[in-house]
């Protein structure tokens, strides 16, 4: 039973015997969860009568709170008018910006101003309240209509008269049809777009789990943190914010702290990147449109579809900021979502943050990117060994080179082996902290997985 607990992440709670004999003390009656915060005051009473089974007890301590909607804004791209609205960006007045506004901030905001301008004057949108327990085919019209029959329903209950049960009746009739309209064009608005051949990888997997019933459980439970429980969306997301500023920010240096002297590989130096109106163009029409938005608001369906006229007031922003050699507040801001890694779901620590930026910025991080790529690259500076982030190149490179060099050396009297000496706390959970703070020291804290290949080895 141990064992088995052990395998499957659970917990048995219950520590003392609940059945007694006259000659031994057995533990037979168990609680096992997998979520043992949940759980506190637990033990075990007196028998009831001539049982001679203890009576096992304990508190679950949990909240359970209704979800709260959520209000936001939808734009139907699909019926934009983008022709008009590049039209509009076209005679904005975007030098204007330039020599009104000297701070990089101001001077985005203003760009910021009459981007969304021409969004509110040429796409469609409407606010939705977004229930986390709605069905996709449930509409505004079909929740009033549910509202209304619960109404009545309850009228009918106290008063049981004819007129009202008639209302009831006529109310619950009306929400059947309703219902089976809308999920009759829920799944033909499904069908459509399976059969559309442009359609993303993401968006054809996400009808494809709905359609087979492969439904994502709820990501963040109940989160327990120093016997205190968070269920609110919005205690979850102080706890992960404390959490996450806290992996991200780094101590103050000591006093007289200075970096050591560097070592250049060449005299050569790349003190600046100038942006051009054609780069900008062409990494705004290669966007990919299914990219979720960022805090601003501003997604690359817009850029990609505006390009034309949105890539010389963003090719002024981009090198007013290397220039100044400020990078704007509104662009170090993201949505941070937590996204479950291993173990334990009501742990924090068990979460790693996935950010969205804006996407305005993106244009120019893969110019920086490209630049600094072209520059080692030229000058040699790249190792073969790394396939990280490098063209033409990744992995599947540096599996068919082991395999090419190692393979051959088995297949004779040549040994070939490798070592693998791991100090993580999950692989060596036993081991006390200060004890693998010193492996990680004697190991030059160059990496938590070091491979030692032997090769030729008798």
């Amino acid at each position: 039973m141990y064992n088995l607990l052990n395998d499957l992440n659970l917990f048995q709670l219950i520590d003392e015997p609940t059945r007694y004999t006259e000659n031994s003390a057995h533990l037979l009656d168990l609680i096992i969860t997998d979520l043992p915060g949940f759980m506190d005051n637990v033990s075990t009473m007196p028998p009831i009568g001539d049982l001679d089974h203890e009576i096992i007890f304990g508190h679950l301590n949990i909240r359970v709170t209704r979800p709260a909607s959520v209000r936001r804004t939808v734009w139907h791209f699909n019926r934009a008018n983008f022709g008009d609205l590049n039209q509009e960006f076209l005679n904005a007045p975007w030098n204007a910006g330039l020599m009104i506004y000297d701070n990089i901030n101001d001077l985005l905001g203003y760009y910021y101003g009459l981007i969304k301008l021409g969004m509110e004057t040429h796409i469609p949108k409407r606010t939705i309240n977004k229930r986390k327990k709605d069905k996709p085919w449930m509409t505004g019209y079909i929740r009033h209509l549910l509202s209304q029959r619960n109404k009545w329903n309850g009228i009918f209950g106290k008063s049981g008269k004819l007129e009202d049960r008639t209302e009831r009746n006529r109310l619950r009739s009306l929400c059947k049809k309703e219902i089976r309209i809308a999920k009759a064009k829920y799944r033909i608005n499904q069908t459509a777009q399976l059969s559309d051949p442009n359609i993303g990888v993401k968006k054809y997997w996400s009808i494809m789990k709905e359609i087979y019933g492969n439904k994502i459980k709820a990501s963040i439970p109940t989160l327990i943190d120093d016997n205190v429980t968070y269920s609110t969306d919005i205690d979850k997301a102080n706890l992960f914010a404390d959490l996450f500023s806290s992996q991200c920010s780094l101590d103050p240096p000591p006093p007289g702290y200075s970096l050591p002297d560097l070592e250049y590989l060449t005299d050569q130096r790349l003190s600046n990147v100038v942006f051009e109106v054609d780069q900008v163009y062409r990494i705004l029409k290669s966007l990919d449109i299914g990219k979720a938005t960022g805090p601003d608001g501003i997604g690359n369906r817009l850029l990609k579809e505006c390009a034309d006229t949105l890539a010389v007031p963003l090719t002024d922003i981009y090198n007013k900021s290397m220039n100044d050699m400020i990078f704007p507040d509104d662009w170090k801001l993201s949505h941070i979502s937590p996204v479950y890694k291993k173990a334990f779901r009501h742990i924090k620590e068990n979460y790693r943050p996935v950010s969205l930026l804006a996407c305005m910025s993106k244009p120019m991080e893969r110019i920086i990117y490209n630049s600094m790529y072209n520059f080692f690259k030229s000058l040699g500076l790249l190792s073969t060994r790394n396939s990280g982030f490098k063209e033409k190149d990744s992995t599947i490179n540096q599996l068919i080179h082991l395999c090419h060099n190692y393979r051959p050396r088995s297949e004779g009297d040549n040994v070939l082996g490798s070592v693998r000496p791991s100090v993580r706390p999950s692989v060596c959970p036993s081991v006390r902290p200060s004890v693998r703070q010193s492996s990680l020291s004697r190991l030059n804290r160059l990496t938590y997985d070091l491979d030692i290949w032997y090769v030729g080895r008798p």
